[in-house]
């Protein structure tokens, strides 16, 4: 019965502190836990007797499959900086325009105000309506 008690409250105890790294992202020390400074497994070398030609095989599979997932995060960094280069031209390309946008705001917004402080009689008058057009085919 005491075995038990002990034994549950490790189980709690391990899993408040599982708990708690997993809320804070820390682990117990209070380190933060990253996953690239995740710890490898330690080496164990492999004994001459053992290196037969399937642990070859299964070598130069790994080996391929190592190069083969290299190869592929780098060119996807390659495409994430290109992407990322356009992106940048974009965005310069769109604030000029943005600029270039709200110079004209003011300019317009300055000819407005000019022309709602010129006199009344100054104003040209507005071109009177265009009469309606007739038709000139018979009905």
């Amino acid at each position: 019965m005491a075995g038990d008690l002990d034994e549950d409250r490790i189980g709690t105890v391990s899993f408040a502190l599982a708990y708690e790294a997993k809320d804070s992202s820390s682990n117990v020390l209070g380190l933060t836990v990253c996953e690239s400074d995740r710890r490898r497994g330690e080496k164990r070398p492999i004994p001459a007797e053992l290196k037969d030609e399937k642990y070859f095989e299964r070598r130069r599979r790994n080996n391929q499959a190592a190069k083969k997932s290299r190869d592929a995060r780098r060119m996807r960094e390659d495409q994430i900086a290109w992407r990322a280069c356009l992106l940048e031209q974009e965005n310069a390309s769109l604030r000029a325009h943005v600029a270039a946008l709200r110079q004209e705001t003011l300019a317009l917004r300055g000819l407005l105000a000019a022309r709602d402080a010129a006199p009344v009689a100054s104003r040209p008058s507005a071109p009177a309506p265009a009469p309606a057009p007739t038709s000139t085919t018979p009905d």
